[in-house]
């Protein structure tokens, strides 16, 4: 996986809750989020988090591996904000 939010003002857990929405209950399919948004795992590494940002559907179900046990919470965000606080390219997304 390779893009990761890094916002310059704020903590990524601080950032993801003022732009994105939490999903709450069963995640979306990807074919379920609108086209203007990408999804975002939020990540807990140990000693450090994570907001990976899933610009195509195999890093998605990469994310969500059944056999990964490391906490994870998600957010639905726009792409422009992401773009905004990243190293993504608008054209990265699929």
């Amino acid at each position: 996986m390779g893009y990761y939010i890094n916002p310059r003002n704020s903590k990524k857990e601080d950032w993801l809750e003022e732009n994105g929405t939490r999903v709450t209950g069963a995640l979306p399919l990807w074919n379920e989020i609108s086209k203007e948004d990408c999804i975002v795992c939020l990540i807990n590494n140990g000693p450090f988090t994570a907001a990976g940002v899933c610009c195509k559907e195999g890093e998605f179900q990469e994310f969500k591996d059944p056999t990964d046990h490391r906490f994870k919470m998600w957010y639905i965000v726009n792409k422009e904000l992401v773009v905004a606080n990243s190293d993504i390219a608008m054209g990265q997304f699929q």
